[in-house]
């Protein structure tokens, strides 16, 4: 790589990807963060938390009119989920990048459509306010 193709890539903006292992996965933590890793995302910061209800209804909102939004947010607020923020130097949709590594974990670990292991977000305004659940503003910056 010369230098231009360097600084350029360096002092390139970051992007990020917001991602929640759902309850009864936390045991899988380090095993899903490794698959994000081996995908060139590295790990900004994360929390554990147990959501409350009105929470898990924010962080699924975009569901509200679904048959299934009820039982998925009872089941995100039965348990400790793990919240993480992720980033990348270089990648050309960040959101489609989630995704595909989101149906690799989920092949890998979910159980049924609901208890799927993972949660990302799909686009940036989904992801600012559903981190918002987790995190302060200033994380996604």
């Amino acid at each position: 790589m010369n230098l231009k193709d360097f600084l350029n890539e360096s002092l390139a903006p970051t992007k990020k990807i917001f991602v929640v292992i759902k309850p009864g996965f936390l045991d899988k933590s380090q095993d899903i963060i490794n698959i994000y890793n081996e995908e060139g995302w590295q790990l900004v910061t994360t929390t554990v938390k147990q959501l409350l209800l009105e929470e898990a209804k924010k962080l699924y909102k975009v569901h509200k009119k679904e048959d299934f939004y009820k039982d998925l947010c009872d089941y995100m607020a039965s348990g400790l989920t793990r919240a993480m923020i992720f980033s990348k130097a270089t990648t050309d949709d960040e959101f489609k990048d989630a995704t595909r590594i989101k149906d690799i974990v989920r092949e890998k670990y979910g159980e049924s459509d609901m208890r799927n292991a993972v949660h990302s977000s799909d686009s940036l305004e989904h992801m600012k306010e559903e981190a918002g659940v987790y995190f302060s503003p200033i994380i996604l910056q």
